[in-house]
């Protein structure tokens, strides 16, 4: 259920657009938002855009007490998230509809996160923040995208699928 709540909320975002380098969105009720999750201005945004989702779902099922809960210690940086979430949370590469998923740039401390929508037998649809038509991690908006497993996989892709999170039950 909460799942499929964060999948609902994500997808009322899809065509939000930022302006250039990070310093704001088009929609400025969208950047308020983003605002009080945490972001500022240059940083990027996808965390910040999975914790919305996050705490606006934990809002309308839960009340404003266990939304604070559920993103309590959330940031902007991927790695360290999928870290927190992961001590709290069954990590699994197994992913369903709602749950998280996490990439990292392969020698890097930089990553990239993204919401599942829907899965197939070779990849998955998502939601993503701050990407662009071509799957990048640093792009202009909220998209729906498709990530092929195979690639997603791959040692030498430019984004390695660490993981999924599902946030419906914690350990």
């Amino acid at each position: 259920m909460f799942n499929q709540k964060i999948l609902e909320v994500a997808s009322k975002y899809i065509g939000q657009k930022e302006l250039k380098n990070n310093s704001g969105f088009v929609d400025k009720e969208f950047e308020e938002k983003m605002k009080k999750m945490g972001w500022m201005k240059g940083q990027a945004w996808c965390m910040y855009f999975v914790k919305l989702c996050i705490y606006e779902a934990a809002l309308e099922l839960y009340g404003e007490k266990i939304a604070t809960e559920k993103v309590k210690g959330l940031g902007g940086h991927v790695l360290t998230n999928w870290q927190i979430l992961g001590k709290k949370y069954n990590k699994d590469f197994s992913p369903k509809a709602g749950e998280i998923g996490f990439m990292r740039k392969p020698g890097t401390t930089q990553g990239h996160v993204f919401i599942v929508k829907s899965i197939d037998n070779l990849g998955v649809r998502t939601i993503e923040g701050n990407t662009n038509s071509v799957g990048g991690r640093e792009g202009d908006g909220v998209y729906e995208k498709y990530r092929k497993n195979a690639s997603m996989m791959n040692d030498s892709a430019p984004l390695k699928l660490l993981g999924y999170i599902n946030l419906e039950e914690p350990l």
